[in-house]
């Protein structure tokens, strides 16, 4: 029973979704492959190489911490540590 009663959640979401205009599925993917990016680059990665040292996460991807470093780099540092 409770299959079915997500597969109707699913198909109404669907439907909900396909409603949405043109730029919104656009937002839409561009929020899902940020959200799968950070989940991979912070979560999926550390758990497959443990040895491997932690990485600081950030929000921009190819920028980093480029702002705050150079606004303050040794509270950065020390942030990270």
């Amino acid at each position: 029973m409770e299959s079915h009663q997500a597969s109707g959640v699913s198909h109404a979401l669907i439907a909900h979704v396909s409603e949405l205009p043109v730029s919104a599925h656009v937002a839409l993917f561009f929020a899902l492959v940020y959200l799968a990016w950070g989940v991979t680059r912070f979560v999926v990665m550390p758990m497959l190489h443990p040895d491997e040292p932690k990485e600081y996460p950030y929000w921009l991807p190819f920028f980093g911490h480029l702002f705050g470093f150079f606004q303050d780099s040794d509270a950065l540092l020390h942030r990270a540590r």
